[in-house]
Protein backbone atom coordinates (compact mmCIF):
# COMPACT_ATOMS: atom_id res chain seq x y z
CA UNK A 1 0.00 0.00 0.00
CA UNK A 2 1.89 3.03 -1.47
CA UNK A 3 0.59 6.49 0.12
CA UNK A 4 -2.58 4.81 1.29
CA UNK A 5 -3.29 3.71 -2.83
CA UNK A 6 -3.20 -0.03 -2.91
CA UNK A 7 -0.27 -0.92 -5.52
CA UNK A 8 -1.00 -4.17 -6.21
CA UNK A 9 -2.46 -7.82 -4.57
CA UNK A 10 -0.13 -10.94 -5.41
CA UNK A 11 -0.30 -14.62 -5.12
CA UNK A 12 -2.16 -17.65 -3.54
CA UNK A 13 -2.62 -17.98 -0.44
CA UNK A 14 -5.01 -21.20 -0.34
CA UNK A 15 -8.78 -21.54 -0.58
CA UNK A 16 -11.34 -20.12 0.98
CA UNK A 17 -9.31 -17.22 1.53
CA UNK A 18 -10.57 -13.80 -0.35
CA UNK A 19 -8.24 -10.63 -0.73
CA UNK A 20 -9.71 -7.48 -2.01
CA UNK A 21 -9.51 -3.95 -2.12
CA UNK A 22 -12.01 -1.34 -0.18
CA UNK A 23 -12.54 0.31 -2.93
CA UNK A 24 -14.59 -2.26 -4.36
CA UNK A 25 -17.22 -1.89 -1.82
CA UNK A 26 -18.06 -2.92 1.71
CA UNK A 27 -21.21 -2.86 3.41
CA UNK A 28 -21.85 0.61 5.45
CA UNK A 29 -21.76 -1.40 9.00
CA UNK A 30 -18.52 -2.75 7.74
CA UNK A 31 -16.56 0.33 8.40
CA UNK A 32 -16.11 1.36 11.88
CA UNK A 33 -15.71 4.33 13.69
CA UNK A 34 -14.47 4.06 17.23
CA UNK A 35 -12.93 7.27 18.17
CA UNK A 36 -11.71 10.79 16.65
CA UNK A 37 -9.29 9.37 14.59
CA UNK A 38 -10.91 6.51 13.45
CA UNK A 39 -14.14 8.75 11.80
CA UNK A 40 -11.36 10.66 11.06
CA UNK A 41 -9.50 7.58 8.85
CA UNK A 42 -13.20 6.90 7.30
CA UNK A 43 -13.66 10.60 6.71
CA UNK A 44 -10.94 10.15 4.28
CA UNK A 45 -10.70 6.65 3.16
CA UNK A 46 -9.17 5.97 -0.10
CA UNK A 47 -8.52 2.16 -0.03
CA UNK A 48 -7.23 -0.71 1.63
CA UNK A 49 -7.75 -4.81 2.23
CA UNK A 50 -10.30 -6.24 3.07
CA UNK A 51 -9.40 -10.03 4.16
CA UNK A 52 -11.95 -12.67 4.33
CA UNK A 53 -11.06 -16.21 5.22
CA UNK A 54 -14.06 -18.89 4.81
CA UNK A 55 -15.08 -21.13 7.68
CA UNK A 56 -12.33 -24.06 7.97
CA UNK A 57 -9.90 -22.81 5.38
CA UNK A 58 -6.10 -22.12 6.40
CA UNK A 59 -3.32 -19.91 4.88
CA UNK A 60 -1.10 -21.89 2.96
CA UNK A 61 1.78 -18.96 3.73
CA UNK A 62 1.53 -15.98 5.58
CA UNK A 63 0.13 -12.82 3.93
CA UNK A 64 2.86 -9.92 3.54
CA UNK A 65 1.27 -5.92 3.53
CA UNK A 66 3.84 -3.89 3.14
CA UNK A 67 2.97 0.44 3.70
CA UNK A 68 5.34 2.45 2.09
CA UNK A 69 4.96 6.28 2.14
CA UNK A 70 6.49 9.31 1.49
CA UNK A 71 6.68 13.43 2.35
CA UNK A 72 4.81 14.09 -1.19
CA UNK A 73 1.68 12.74 -0.04
CA UNK A 74 1.70 14.43 3.44
CA UNK A 75 -0.69 12.14 4.98
CA UNK A 76 -2.10 8.65 4.44
CA UNK A 77 -5.42 7.32 5.86
CA UNK A 78 -4.66 3.50 5.85
CA UNK A 79 -7.23 0.56 7.04
CA UNK A 80 -7.33 -2.92 6.83
CA UNK A 81 -10.40 -5.48 7.71
CA UNK A 82 -9.76 -9.00 8.38
CA UNK A 83 -12.95 -11.27 9.06
CA UNK A 84 -12.20 -15.11 9.92
CA UNK A 85 -14.71 -17.99 9.57
CA UNK A 86 -15.22 -20.13 11.88
CA UNK A 87 -11.93 -22.92 12.93
CA UNK A 88 -10.02 -20.64 10.25
CA UNK A 89 -6.78 -19.82 10.69
CA UNK A 90 -4.65 -16.45 9.37
CA UNK A 91 -1.66 -15.52 9.62
CA UNK A 92 -0.22 -11.81 8.77
CA UNK A 93 3.13 -10.45 8.25
CA UNK A 94 2.67 -6.19 8.05
CA UNK A 95 5.31 -4.02 7.92
CA UNK A 96 5.45 0.22 7.81
CA UNK A 97 8.21 1.73 6.52
CA UNK A 98 9.32 5.15 4.38
CA UNK A 99 10.32 5.93 0.82
CA UNK A 100 12.43 9.08 1.54
CA UNK A 101 12.40 11.44 4.19
CA UNK A 102 10.55 14.07 5.15
CA UNK A 103 7.62 15.36 7.78
CA UNK A 104 4.80 12.76 7.05
CA UNK A 105 1.37 11.74 9.24
CA UNK A 106 -0.45 8.20 8.90
CA UNK A 107 -3.61 7.09 10.25
CA UNK A 108 -3.94 3.46 10.41
CA UNK A 109 -6.86 1.40 11.41
CA UNK A 110 -6.81 -2.22 11.54
CA UNK A 111 -10.64 -3.78 12.41
CA UNK A 112 -10.50 -7.79 13.38
CA UNK A 113 -13.05 -10.01 13.67
CA UNK A 114 -12.65 -14.09 14.75
CA UNK A 115 -15.49 -16.04 14.61
CA UNK A 116 -15.87 -19.19 16.83
CA UNK A 117 -12.51 -21.35 17.05
CA UNK A 118 -10.67 -18.90 14.82
CA UNK A 119 -6.81 -18.05 15.31
CA UNK A 120 -5.03 -14.99 13.54
CA UNK A 121 -1.00 -14.57 13.84
CA UNK A 122 -0.46 -11.08 13.19
CA UNK A 123 2.91 -9.54 13.37
CA UNK A 124 3.79 -5.86 12.57
CA UNK A 125 6.85 -4.20 12.19
CA UNK A 126 7.36 -0.22 11.84
CA UNK A 127 10.36 1.26 10.86
CA UNK A 128 9.25 4.59 9.58
CA UNK A 129 11.99 7.62 8.84
CA UNK A 130 12.57 9.48 11.65
CA UNK A 131 10.48 12.41 10.84
CA UNK A 132 7.23 10.79 10.47
CA UNK A 133 4.44 10.92 12.89
CA UNK A 134 1.95 8.06 13.37
CA UNK A 135 -0.87 6.78 15.22
CA UNK A 136 -2.68 3.14 14.62
CA UNK A 137 -5.98 1.82 15.95
CA UNK A 138 -6.15 -1.81 16.01
CA UNK A 139 -9.73 -3.14 17.03
CA UNK A 140 -10.73 -7.06 17.64
CA UNK A 141 -13.44 -8.68 18.63
CA UNK A 142 -13.15 -12.77 19.39
CA UNK A 143 -15.81 -14.81 19.78
CA UNK A 144 -15.86 -18.65 21.46
CA UNK A 145 -12.66 -20.05 21.62
CA UNK A 146 -10.94 -17.71 18.91
CA UNK A 147 -7.33 -16.77 19.33
CA UNK A 148 -5.24 -13.75 18.77
CA UNK A 149 -1.89 -13.73 18.64
CA UNK A 150 -0.33 -9.70 17.68
CA UNK A 151 3.43 -9.00 17.93
CA UNK A 152 4.26 -5.47 17.26
CA UNK A 153 7.82 -3.98 17.48
CA UNK A 154 8.05 -0.01 16.96
CA UNK A 155 11.24 1.30 15.73
CA UNK A 156 10.83 4.52 14.33
CA UNK A 157 9.23 7.50 13.71
CA UNK A 158 9.59 10.91 15.40
CA UNK A 159 6.05 10.17 17.25
CA UNK A 160 4.30 6.42 17.53
CA UNK A 161 1.04 6.17 19.23
CA UNK A 162 -0.45 2.60 19.02
CA UNK A 163 -4.04 1.91 20.09
CA UNK A 164 -5.08 -1.93 20.57
CA UNK A 165 -8.57 -2.85 21.97
CA UNK A 166 -10.10 -6.14 22.10
CA UNK A 167 -13.24 -7.44 23.14
CA UNK A 168 -13.52 -11.17 24.94
CA UNK A 169 -16.90 -11.87 23.48
CA UNK A 170 -16.90 -16.02 24.02
CA UNK A 171 -15.82 -18.51 26.13
CA UNK A 172 -12.59 -19.91 25.66
CA UNK A 173 -10.72 -17.51 23.56
CA UNK A 174 -7.35 -16.01 23.98
CA UNK A 175 -5.55 -12.62 23.57
CA UNK A 176 -1.71 -13.01 23.40
CA UNK A 177 -0.22 -9.24 23.00
CA UNK A 178 3.14 -8.90 22.61
CA UNK A 179 5.29 -5.64 22.03
CA UNK A 180 8.94 -4.39 22.02
CA UNK A 181 9.44 -0.60 21.33
CA UNK A 182 13.53 1.02 21.00
CA UNK A 183 13.45 4.39 20.97
CA UNK A 184 16.17 6.89 20.86
CA UNK A 185 17.05 10.46 20.31
CA UNK A 186 14.07 12.44 21.17
CA UNK A 187 11.50 9.55 19.74
CA UNK A 188 7.93 9.43 21.74
CA UNK A 189 6.28 5.71 21.37
CA UNK A 190 3.13 5.33 23.17
CA UNK A 191 1.42 1.86 23.41
CA UNK A 192 -2.73 1.72 25.01
CA UNK A 193 -3.55 -1.60 24.87
CA UNK A 194 -6.85 -2.71 26.69
CA UNK A 195 -8.80 -5.64 26.95
CA UNK A 196 -12.00 -6.26 27.95
CA UNK A 197 -13.38 -9.36 29.40
CA UNK A 198 -17.17 -9.59 29.04
CA UNK A 199 -17.40 -13.41 29.26
CA UNK A 200 -15.51 -16.42 30.99
CA UNK A 201 -13.44 -18.62 31.01
CA UNK A 202 -11.45 -16.96 28.82
CA UNK A 203 -7.82 -15.63 29.10
CA UNK A 204 -5.20 -12.72 28.02
CA UNK A 205 -2.03 -11.35 28.23
CA UNK A 206 0.10 -8.42 27.29
CA UNK A 207 3.79 -8.57 27.59
CA UNK A 208 5.43 -5.27 26.36
CA UNK A 209 9.37 -4.56 26.53
CA UNK A 210 11.46 -1.44 25.78
CA UNK A 211 14.66 -0.24 25.75
CA UNK A 212 15.57 3.99 25.59
CA UNK A 213 18.39 5.95 24.73
CA UNK A 214 18.83 9.69 24.31
CA UNK A 215 16.06 12.04 25.39
CA UNK A 216 13.41 9.42 24.09
CA UNK A 217 9.73 8.74 26.03
CA UNK A 218 7.92 5.79 25.99
CA UNK A 219 4.62 5.40 27.28
CA UNK A 220 2.92 1.84 28.62
CA UNK A 221 -0.62 2.21 29.34
CA UNK A 222 -2.36 -1.76 29.56
CA UNK A 223 -5.77 -2.37 30.82
CA UNK A 224 -7.49 -5.67 31.61
CA UNK A 225 -11.35 -5.08 32.33
CA UNK A 226 -13.12 -8.15 33.87
CA UNK A 227 -16.98 -7.29 33.50
CA UNK A 228 -19.12 -8.96 35.85
CA UNK A 229 -19.98 -12.66 35.22
CA UNK A 230 -16.50 -13.15 33.32
CA UNK A 231 -16.01 -15.81 35.61
CA UNK A 232 -13.28 -17.58 35.11
CA UNK A 233 -10.98 -14.76 34.07
CA UNK A 234 -7.39 -14.79 33.44
CA UNK A 235 -5.42 -12.32 33.01
CA UNK A 236 -2.25 -10.73 33.15
CA UNK A 237 0.21 -8.04 32.00
CA UNK A 238 4.11 -7.26 32.14
CA UNK A 239 5.54 -4.16 30.96
CA UNK A 240 9.77 -4.32 31.66
CA UNK A 241 12.16 -1.20 30.83
CA UNK A 242 15.61 -0.51 30.21
CA UNK A 243 17.20 2.93 29.96
CA UNK A 244 20.54 3.08 28.62
CA UNK A 245 19.87 6.78 28.98
CA UNK A 246 19.54 9.25 32.13
CA UNK A 247 17.73 11.69 29.94
CA UNK A 248 15.39 8.84 28.55
CA UNK A 249 11.77 8.48 30.29
CA UNK A 250 9.14 5.97 30.33
CA UNK A 251 5.79 6.06 31.78
CA UNK A 252 4.46 2.28 32.91
CA UNK A 253 0.69 1.93 33.90
CA UNK A 254 -0.77 -1.44 33.93
CA UNK A 255 -4.34 -1.57 35.22
CA UNK A 256 -6.93 -3.85 36.43
CA UNK A 257 -10.25 -3.29 36.53
CA UNK A 258 -12.62 -6.06 38.13
CA UNK A 259 -16.59 -6.83 38.79
CA UNK A 260 -16.00 -10.57 38.96
CA UNK A 261 -15.08 -12.52 41.83
CA UNK A 262 -13.86 -15.69 40.50
CA UNK A 263 -10.71 -14.58 38.28
CA UNK A 264 -7.07 -14.93 38.05
CA UNK A 265 -5.25 -11.66 37.17
CA UNK A 266 -2.03 -10.01 37.34
CA UNK A 267 0.11 -6.82 36.70
CA UNK A 268 3.47 -5.61 37.08
CA UNK A 269 6.08 -3.16 35.73
CA UNK A 270 9.55 -2.97 36.09
CA UNK A 271 12.30 0.12 34.75
CA UNK A 272 16.22 0.04 35.53
CA UNK A 273 19.47 0.21 33.71
CA UNK A 274 22.19 -2.05 32.48
CA UNK A 275 23.30 -4.24 35.22
CA UNK A 276 27.29 -2.79 36.16
CA UNK A 277 28.21 -5.76 37.59
CA UNK A 278 27.24 -7.86 34.40
CA UNK A 279 29.00 -5.01 32.21
CA UNK A 280 32.26 -5.42 34.87
CA UNK A 281 32.25 -9.14 33.84
CA UNK A 282 32.14 -9.18 30.73
CA UNK A 283 34.69 -6.75 30.34
CA UNK A 284 36.77 -7.98 32.52
CA UNK A 285 36.75 -11.39 29.79
CA UNK A 286 37.86 -9.16 27.46
CA UNK A 287 34.61 -7.35 25.89
CA UNK A 288 34.66 -3.69 24.70
CA UNK A 289 32.30 -2.01 26.51
CA UNK A 290 29.94 -1.58 23.14
CA UNK A 291 29.84 -5.25 22.60
CA UNK A 292 29.12 -6.08 26.37
CA UNK A 293 26.00 -3.52 25.99
CA UNK A 294 25.28 -4.27 22.70
CA UNK A 295 25.06 -8.58 24.66
CA UNK A 296 23.10 -7.52 27.56
CA UNK A 297 20.46 -4.93 25.52
CA UNK A 298 20.35 -8.01 23.25
CA UNK A 299 19.17 -10.44 25.87
CA UNK A 300 16.72 -8.31 27.15
CA UNK A 301 15.45 -7.92 23.76
CA UNK A 302 15.47 -11.58 22.72
CA UNK A 303 12.03 -12.44 25.17
CA UNK A 304 9.90 -10.55 22.30
CA UNK A 305 11.93 -13.58 19.48
CA UNK A 306 10.49 -16.21 21.59
CA UNK A 307 7.13 -15.42 21.43
CA UNK A 308 6.60 -15.20 17.64
CA UNK A 309 3.61 -17.10 16.03
CA UNK A 310 5.03 -17.22 13.02
CA UNK A 311 8.45 -18.77 11.94
CA UNK A 312 8.81 -17.35 8.62
CA UNK A 313 9.77 -13.86 9.91
CA UNK A 314 11.58 -14.52 12.84
CA UNK A 315 15.29 -14.41 11.02
CA UNK A 316 13.82 -10.85 9.86
CA UNK A 317 12.78 -9.19 12.20
CA UNK A 318 16.09 -10.32 14.52
CA UNK A 319 18.12 -9.06 12.15
CA UNK A 320 15.62 -5.79 12.16
CA UNK A 321 16.74 -5.85 16.10
CA UNK A 322 20.24 -6.03 15.86
CA UNK A 323 20.42 -2.97 13.34
CA UNK A 324 17.79 -0.85 15.53
CA UNK A 325 20.19 -1.58 19.33
CA UNK A 326 23.23 -0.67 17.33
CA UNK A 327 21.93 2.76 16.47
CA UNK A 328 20.75 2.69 20.73
CA UNK A 329 24.27 1.89 21.94
CA UNK A 330 26.41 4.25 19.16
CA UNK A 331 24.01 7.24 20.48
CA UNK A 332 24.62 6.63 24.07
CA UNK A 333 28.90 5.89 22.83
CA UNK A 334 28.88 9.49 21.40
Amino acid sequence: VDNESLDRIGGTYGTGIEIARLVDGLPDHSIAIDDGMSAFNATLLQDGLHIRVSKDASMDKPLGILFTNDATAGLSQERVIIDAGENSHVRVISCSTSAGAGNFFSNSVTQISLAAGARLDFVHLQQRDPAHLGVSKISAQLQRDAVFNHNAFDFGGAMARNDIAVEIAGPGAAANLHGLYLATDEQHIDNHVAVTHGVGPATSSQNYRGILSGRSRCIFNGKAVVLAGADGTDANQTNHNLLLSEKAEIDTKPELEIYADDVKCSHGATVGQLDESALFYMRSRGLAEDDAKRALTRAFASGMLGALPIDECHDYISDAIDRRLDELISEESQ
